[in-house]
This record gives C-alpha cells, sequence and structure tokens, in this order.
C-alpha cells in the first residue's frame, strides 16, 4: 500500500509534497493545519495574540528621501514629477 501524502501549494506557487507512512499520522497533521488556519475564534488568528509593542508611529519611521539615497536612487524634484505627468495624461 502507497504511504499517504499532504501536498500543500503555497501562494508563492512552491509545492511541498509531505508523505506519511499511515492515514492516521496524515489525519493528526491535517487537524493540526486546520485548527492553525481556521482557529474557531477569531481571536485566535496571529494578528490578535501578538502583543508586540511599538515605540514608533506609522509613517514617522519612512524618510522617503533616505530610502532613495539608501537604494542609491537620485531624488525627482516636484516640477520634474508633474511635467512627466503632464506627458502621460
Amino acid at each position: 500500500m502507497a504511504p499517504d501524502g499532504l501536498l500543500i501549494s503555497c501562494k508563492d506557487f512552491r509545492s511541498v509534497l509531505l508523505t506519511f507512512p499511515e492515514h492516521a499520522a496524515l489525519k493528526r497533521v491535517q487537524k493540526a493545519i486546520k485548527k492553525g488556519i481556521f482557529p474557531h475564534k477569531i481571536k485566535g488568528l496571529f494578528a490578535y495574540k501578538n502583543k508586540e509593542k511599538f515605540e514608533d508611529k506609522g509613517w514617522d519611521v519612512y524618510d522617503v528621501g533616505a530610502e532613495f539615497i539608501r537604494q542609491g536612487e537620485c531624488l525627482i524634484s516636484t516640477a520634474t514629477a508633474q511635467f512627466v505627468n503632464l506627458l502621460h495624461s
């Protein structure tokens, strides 16, 4: 008799095949995965369980100019951006 398997297709198009020597082991793994993905209560999801606190406030962390410099890109001026937008509108 062939071993039982569980094919998991990820959202980044990778696939993982897990094989089990016995059907009971496959059922236990399926149950555990289902419990993690579809909890009985929405408060069981990671977004609700995670209690990590952040000192920074959203966009205060992100600096556009510093990010362009970090990437080695030049900053585009407002006038240039407006001109490009006019060409493509």
